[in-house]
């Protein structure tokens, strides 16, 4: 076998007389269990053995009395039981005695083939099988198989049973040892001889048997095999925290990069760390309801990302707010400040005049360069006095250069204390 553990070709190549041996050398029978695209296909399917009831410990098929295998008198898995072939004369489906020159009354049924079709005789008798189990190696396991027309057994790697050729029905029989993991080989019913195969085994180690058959000629097919002790043993199969691969109970597997402090990584354990929407505020979230769907402004709830929703009082000045100064938000503060609403309070400046603040007017400019009067708190009243004298004073220069009258000045004065 080699290292895709298929049967490997150890004849002459080329074949010096294919009519004697039958074979046309390696380049052919390489595809014989191998994909070739246009040469040939592969179909998966199941072969059951049935248990003995009265040695539980064996299983066995037979293709002469087992289903499907007797309703198509042979051992044809090809036969698509889906498609019966159509007797034109009739136009039921077609079927044909087993043996016309020794009726027994057994009925064959015909099938389209499955792949390339059938070839003659109602069955597709050009194909290979090739079956595969495992086993714990305990001792005294004993394989036979009969059919035609080529097998090869091997066992972990090793070839047993060999009966090549197109062949009528053969028997070959390979017996384990009880503990030495060597094994007897026989051929015929009962074998007449065996010969000692060492397969390298080791008790309670699990191995594999694998059985190929081809059938390549009509105009019968057949399929006998009977496992003796071949017990698969009972696994415990598990999941490996670790391995990259999510199984069983794992929740996440991330190999190496598996970390118990990792936020939105995977645990040693295999389970997930902390994330956004595992319902627990971790690492750079805000919040973390679960849901983390809640959008808008002044809702209560957490948003996408776990992110608070914008809010007055969160410090970021929002679509719609003057200010806001976070925990330092108050209301009612005289000089500035934001309120509890994220707009601003009353200040100089703000074009109203604040009278709870001590202010005695506001024209939101409050610059005497201007002709204003400065707005300041009634702490302040001295510095606005003296504002305003300079605001007079300002005036009275003006008068004089422009000969206003000084009966005018003070309705000045008046129209600039009540401007805004």
């Amino acid at each position: 076998m080699d290292v895709g553990r298929k049967p490997v070709w150890a004849g002459p190549d080329p074949v010096p007389d294919p009519s004697q041996l039958l074979f046309t050398g390696k380049t052919w029978f390489d595809q014989w269990y191998r994909d070739v695209s246009g040469t040939n296909q592969t179909f998966y399917q199941t072969l059951t053995l049935l248990q003995n009831a009265t040695t539980k410990t064996t299983y066995a098929m037979n293709s002469d009395t087992d289903q499907p295998w007797y309703d198509r008198c042979g051992f044809f898995p090809l036969d698509d039981p889906n498609k019966p072939i159509i007797d034109q004369n009739t136009g039921m489906p077609k079927t044909y005695p087993y043996d016309s020159a020794f009726p027994s009354g057994r009925i064959c049924h015909a099938y389209q083939g499955l792949g390339f079709g059938s070839d003659w005789a109602d069955h597709n008798f050009a194909f290979t099988t090739e079956l595969r189990y495992w086993f714990q190696y305990q001792g005294n396991e004993n394989l036979k198989f009969t059919g035609d027309d080529d097998v090869w057994v091997f066992i972990n790697g090793t070839l047993a049973v060999e009966m090549p050729g197109i062949h009528n029905r053969a028997v070959g029989t390979a017996i384990l040892n009880a503990s030495d993991g060597t094994g007897q080989v026989g051929y015929g019913e009962p074998p007449g001889s065996y010969t000692t195969t060492d397969f390298k085994l080791t008790i309670g180690s699990v191995y594999e048997v694998v059985v190929f058959q081809a059938e390549r000629w009509c105009c019968g097919s057949n399929y006998m095999l009977t496992l003796a002790n071949f017990l698969a043993g009972r696994s415990q199969c598990g999941p490996t925290c670790g391995d990259k691969v999510v199984a069983g109970t794992e929740e996440c597997d991330a190999g190496s990069a598996n970390s118990d402090t990792a936020y939105g990584g995977c645990t040693t354990q295999c389970k997930f760390g902390a994330f956004c929407g595992d319902g627990t505020v971790n690492g750079p979230e805000d919040c973390d309801d679960g849901r983390n769907t809640t959008v808008g402004y002044n809702v209560s709830g957490c948003g996408p990302g776990c992110k608070l929703p914008p809010r007055c009082g969160d410090g970021v000045v929002q679509a719609g707010e003057e200010c806001d100064a976070g925990p330092k938000n108050k209301d009612a503060q005289c000089g500035g400040g934001c309120s509890s609403t994220c707009q601003l309070n009353p200040a100089c400046g703000d074009a109203h005049t604040d009278s709870a603040c001590g202010e005695e007017c506001d024209d939101g400019l409050n610059s005497a360069a201007t002709g204003s009067v400065l707005r300041l708190a009634s702490s302040a009243r001295a510095a606005v006095t003296a504002s305003c004298r300079a605001i007079k004073a300002k005036i009275a220069t003006t008068v004089q250069r422009t000969r206003m009258p000084p009966e005018h000045l003070h309705d000045i004065l008046s129209e600039a204390r009540i401007l805004r």
